[in-house]
């Protein structure tokens, strides 16, 4: 029969993957396919309405969804969701089969935890709270843009988030729409679920590993920059994460016991939030926050023999100082001359990341042995050791660095930008510094005075 059976696609599909709960049938109510766990593949339940009923008593929420469509004009038909009684689900299931329609009745998901997106050959493209139509341009244009890693980067983090590996093994050439859910659902009762898989001839697309996105937002840009640095074997600290959409841990245990109490807001901004040594209260700090901070860290501290920060300016440019670096990246300490080992191991480390990623920013702490990352970014900054951020301004005005005006600062630099002036900063800092950071995010023609 020639067609577009969205049921018999289904069918066919649940042999090799794990897809939602359903029943289908054509417009005069006969029975076509089923894969209900517990059940063999297109079993033939004794009515419509005994199917409607063991599909709610097995679905996680405990509805159901029905979805028409014609084979033969497959486009724009209705779905109609969430609903919770067979009387209600049977009113709908008439109504569209009356319109000659074929229907069907699967479990509802309802998961607040669930990413969803898209996998095909090395790229993995996935955002929260989704459908797999999140790489689409009206939905890219409404909500912002998914994440979009390699393959083992993108299985990686969310096998790190999620507490399990997303179960999709399949060849590069088959693009697979699918959903990574904190519940098992499904025929198979497992946390992936797949929704549609299509061969793709000679399909090699790129990642794009671009950040801010919408999971990167979701889980906090500092907690997706660490993620995606312990993803691609990167050092990073053991990590608590106490979000508000997600809790888990990654990264490498330190040794120590000390912990260090970061912020992870949904986008990045240098040098606003707390960053303690010890511990504090995570959910007094997103009580406190107005919804900005995404998590909070409570990561392992590593002994610090040096810490600093690398970018890449026409060249990888590495500056820090010996002992912790909190300080240095407020600006309250100048860079300080790095031992030959410690540029080297942290130029090692660039290479590791850079080489998938592009260019990079990034955080850094030695102990004694190895380079620790604590923050990652992507991308090149045009700061030299005179000019922060290129530009002709009307004039400049002169701001001068101390220890404790950080805030003061970043409102100087929110009120240059608003009425276009350029800043001439006095004091001893390093381009790689928050104080760089708040520059360069600003694009507020800067220079050392």
């Amino acid at each position: 029969m020639n067609g577009h059976f969205k049921d018999q696609i289904l069918a066919t599909l649940s042999r090799y993957a794990n897809i939602a709960q359903f029943a289908s049938y054509g417009p005069d109510f006969k029975p076509r396919h089923s894969c209900v766990a517990g059940y063999p593949l297109d079993y033939v339940f004794p009515s419509i309405e005994e199917a409607t009923r063991v599909i709610l008593g097995k679905a996680q929420e405990n509805m159901v969804n029905i979805r028409s469509f014609d084979p033969f004009n497959p486009k724009g038909w209705p779905l109609i969701r969430a609903l919770r009684t067979v009387e209600e689900t049977m009113r709908h299931a008439r109504e569209l089969t009356s319109q000659g329609l074929y229907i069907i009745i699967h479990e509802e998901i309802i998961d607040t935890g669930r990413t969803s997106g898209v996998l095909l050959g090395d790229v993995i493209e996935f955002a929260p709270n989704t459908t797999p139509r999140c790489v689409e341009p009206k939905e890219i244009a409404q909500h912002g843009i998914p994440a979009s890693l390699s393959r083992q980067a993108g299985f990686a983090m969310l096998e790190k988030v999620y507490g399990h590996k997303p179960a999709l093994d399949y060849p590069p050439n088959i693009r697979v729409e699918f959903s990574v859910l904190s519940k098992p659902y499904g025929q198979r009762q497992q946390n992936t679920l797949v929704w549609e898989t299509e061969n793709m001839i000679d399909a090699a697309p790129t990642p794009l590993w671009n950040w801010p996105n919408r999971f990167s937002r979701y889980i906090g840009d500092k907690t997706f920059g660490l993620v995606l640095a312990d993803s691609l074997g990167a050092r990073v600290p053991h990590t608590q994460v106490i979000g508000r959409n997600a809790c888990f841990t990654f990264g490498t245990p330190t040794g120590t016991i000390v912990k260090w109490t970061r912020t992870a807001p949904t986008e990045q901004q240098p040098g606003k939030f707390i960053t303690t040594r010890g511990y504090t209260d995570p959910f007094a700090i997103m009580k406190e926050d107005h919804g900005a901070i995404a998590a909070v860290l409570i990561q392992q501290e590593v002994p610090f023999a040096y810490s600093g920060a690398a970018v890449n300016n026409n060249g990888l440019n590495i500056e820090g100082v010996k002992g912790a670096g909190d300080e240095f990246m407020l600006g309250k300490k100048k860079p300080e001359t790095l031992p030959l080992e410690v540029l080297d191991k942290v130029n090692k480390t660039y290479e590791q990341l850079s080489k998938q990623l592009g260019p990079v920013r990034f955080e850094w702490v030695y102990d004694g042995t190895n380079i620790w990352v604590v923050q990652l970014h992507r991308g090149t900054v045009t700061s030299t050791n005179e000019v922060i951020v290129p530009g002709t301004p009307s004039h400049f005005e002169r701001f001068a660095i101390d220890s404790n005006n950080i805030e003061a600062f970043r409102q100087k630099v929110e009120d240059a930008k608003k009425n276009n002036y350029g800043l001439e900063v006095a004091g001893q800092f390093g381009i790689t510094s928050h104080i760089g950071d708040i520059l360069r995010k600003a694009q507020v023609p800067s220079r050392r005075a």
